[in-house]
């Protein structure tokens, strides 16, 4: 993009912060997530708050993704709690795992989903 004078805006980076995260190139998602702040200039957005806790939680720094989550200027949703969840399932961390549920279970009481991936996390 910046190759054709594309200006990069919210959706590019997150598509980008969220690529370096499936890959797990955490040194590489982050070295983007300072571009958009400190060159371009991007405002933090849910939506890149939330690709920023994907990239922390699948390099297994959860305690750092729930920080960003909890931190963020937006109220976090059921889906954000489920993703770290998520990474709780891969990280085999059944502490954190258990919060993320907890904080799933508040943001959607009458979602039983949550419990089905708490109880894969305390499984593994």
């Amino acid at each position: 993009m910046e190759l054709e004078g594309i200006p990069a805006d919210e959706a590019s980076f997150a598509c980008i912060i969220l690529g370096c995260s499936h890959k797990g190139d955490l040194h590489d998602g982050w070295s983007k997530v300072r571009s958009l702040i400190l060159d371009h200039s991007v405002r933090l957005t849910k939506q890149l708050y939330c690709s920023i806790t994907d990239l922390l939680s699948r390099a297994g720094y959860l305690r750092e993704a729930e920080e960003i989550l909890s931190g963020m200027p937006f109220t976090p949703d059921v889906v954000d709690w489920r993703c770290l969840l998520g990474a709780c399932k891969r990280q085999e961390d059944t502490q954190s795992g258990a919060q993320a549920a907890r904080q799933a279970l508040v943001a959607s009481p009458e979602d039983p989903s949550s419990c089905v991936l708490l109880a894969n996390v305390v499984s593994v």
